[in-house]
């Protein structure tokens, strides 16, 4: 029997033989060419087995590459020369959590980016909108599947000894093979050749392929279910990412809240425009809007049903009222015999902001509006009222609607005026005109302008071609725009502002939303619909950027256009930019 040995390049002597590093295992070898099996050398503590080239196995510890820099064994007993193996001589085995500070980093790391992703999937993603579909009920019991499986498996990983091989794979047949008079290894899950980059961990040198190796380093090399659950898990996480708030907002008055850029407009959801929808197909629009991140909702105690509609859904679903800025109006009534008039008198103001509270089932909202100007009565008087339920905690911030300059200015002396709601499109710019100069008022006293039908009613949405198109009891019909004389001319302005909305790929209605934005940022348009469709169509336009040049060619198309008809009869242009009774002295 010869002496030469073949020695890889990672086995080394010593007395007691060659150490071999398999993986993470530690194994002790004597290495030995021979001319035939029978004179191979025989012992209890040995398996042996025959070929040109041969190795025999020892002893198979576990071995944890990690603590290798910590390693102050120097007893020639140790087998893996490592302070943290399984072999008795490390006395300080059950210290490997405490020996290992990168892999508690690593591990607090991925729990704490676990429970921060955990919060935002169920808190922002999931329960805000689990209720509207079956789907997102499925989706969340998935979630909570995951994060259970992902919790479990994470836990297993963390409390076991990294770098241990399962012992049913320390076996001679898969540590070694002999091809060619070489010592190779073979993998036991994967069956290659060791160590192949693409199949083997750089780290711990285990099975890739296979996902059977596990370690703290949760970055690099995880349990098999641990990594299997974690990515499932963090796939479930971002999968509704598109769906989540993406809206930009904006400062709704200099003292008041960020609200966002477009808001909605609630009231076509129960009066004015055609027949209205079952309450379950209402609450699917209400609950889209919220979970598009438009959180601006704007109702009336005139619209209909349309508070009493708000009070069951908020009712229905109380987790949503906190993420809603919530507006409503007063000052409009109609009279038994069915006329239309204003009242702004503070017993009025008290007992209506009342009445709006309890059909919306709220003790408060953020912000109440003088839907109209009540000439008869001094703005003074409605604004002190207005102020007595801002000092109680039942209103956040006051606005008026279709008022005047001068009366705006009397308005704030008394309280600050967060916003002033005004028809404003482009169709519809007479907020701008120097006589009645409220734009002026409104940027010199820091006061937003909320823009109602900013969309000139759907029309400019270009879905509509003549008023034939609305339902019978659209109140659209009785308006002089939109007459039979009227519609045709007025069509040439959304002709055209539809050809500058193909150059910018997109809708004429996202165009004039987009348009009206870039006017200041103390511009709010609030349009309404009934559809989802349309609701993700106006929403998407707070993030459509105009270029100046584009900006100004639409100005162009709206102060070169012929608009024809008012927007309201006769009977109801009166009490627009009204001014209020003087105060008396």
């Amino acid at each position: 029997m010869s002496s030469t040995k073949l020695i890889p390049s990672n086995v080394h002597d010593n007395q007691s033989g060659d150490e071999l590093q398999v993986g993470l295992s530690a194994v002790k070898v004597h290495r030995y060419t021979c001319d035939s099996n029978t004179d191979w050398p025989t012992s209890s503590s040995t398996t042996t087995t025959g070929d040109e080239t041969g190795v025999i196995i020892k002893d198979v510890v576990p071995r944890s590459m990690y603590y290798d820099q910590y390693s102050n064994n120097d007893d020639d007993d140790c087998l893996c020369s490592c302070a943290c193996c399984r072999c008795e001589c490390c006395p300080t085995v059950s210290d490997w959590c405490v020996r290992d500070p990168y892999g508690l980093s690593c591990g607090f790391t991925t729990w704490f980016l676990f429970i921060f992703a955990q919060l935002v999937v169920v808190f922002v993603i999931l329960i805000p909108k689990s209720h509207s579909t079956i789907f997102n009920l499925i989706n969340l019991v998935i979630f909570h599947v995951l994060e259970f499986l992902a919790v479990s498996s994470h836990y297993k990983t963390m409390f076991s000894n990294p770098g241990t091989i399962p012992l049913n794979d320390a076996t001679p047949e898969n540590i070694f093979k002999y091809a060619n008079g070489t010592v190779v290894y073979r993998c036991a899950k994967c069956q290659s050749i060791k160590p192949p980059r693409a199949h083997h961990c750089s780290v711990c040198k285990r099975c890739i392929k296979r996902m059977d190796h596990h370690c703290v380093f949760v970055n690099n090399c995880v349990g098999q279910n641990n990594q299997k659950y974690f990515i499932l898990f963090t796939i479930e996480s971002f999968k509704e990412k598109e769906k989540m708030s993406n809206v930009p907002t904006r400062q709704l008055g200099k003292n008041g809240p960020q609200v966002s850029t477009i808001g909605f407009g609630a009231m076509g959801l129960s009066a004015f425009y055609g027949p209205t929808a079952p309450d379950e197909e209402r609450f699917k629009v209400i609950d889209r809007t919220i979970e598009l991140g438009c959180n601006f909702i704007d109702t009336a105690d005139i619209y209909g049903d349309n508070e009493e509609l708000l009070g069951k859904y908020f009712k229905t679903y109380p987790e949503q009222r906190k993420k809603v800025f919530l507006a409503t109006k007063f000052g409009n009534v109609i009279s038994p015999d069915g006329k239309f008039g204003v009242r702004g008198d503070a017993e009025y103001v008290r007992a209506a902001s009342e009445r709006s509270f309890k059909r919306l089932g709220l003790d408060s909202v953020d912000l109440y509006y003088a839907h109209r100007i009540d000439k008869t009565v001094p703005i003074e008087e409605t604004v002190k009222a207005m102020k007595e339920l801002v000092d109680s905690g039942k209103v956040k911030y006051i606005g008026l609607s279709e008022c005047s300059s001068e009366t705006l200015r009397r308005a704030y002396a008394v309280h600050p005026i967060a916003c002033v709601q005004i028809e404003y499109s482009p169709f519809s710019l007479d907020i701008e005109r120097d006589d009645i100069g409220l734009l002026k008022t409104c940027r010199e006293l820091g006061v937003a302008i909320v823009c109602y039908s900013p969309l000139g009613r759907g029309m400019l949405t270009g879905q509509y071609k003549s008023s034939d198109d609305f339902a019978e009891n659209d109140f659209r019909r009785m308006l002089p725009r939109f007459s039979k004389e009227n519609f045709p001319k007025n069509l040439k302005l959304v002709d055209h502002l539809t050809e500058l909305a193909k150059k910018k790929n997109c809708t004429p209605g996202q165009l004039t939303l987009a348009w009206i934005i870039a006017q200041g940022n103390d511009f709010i348009p609030i349009p309404g619909t009934t559809k989802i469709k349309n609701l993700d169509e106006n929403v998407a336009a707070a993030n459509i950027q105009l270029s100046e040049q584009e900006i100004k060619e639409i100005r162009q198309a709206c102060e070169t256009a012929d608009v024809n008809g008012e927007r309201y009869p006769e009977v109801f242009v009166t009490n627009l930019f009204a001014n209020s009774a003087p105060l008396k002295t």
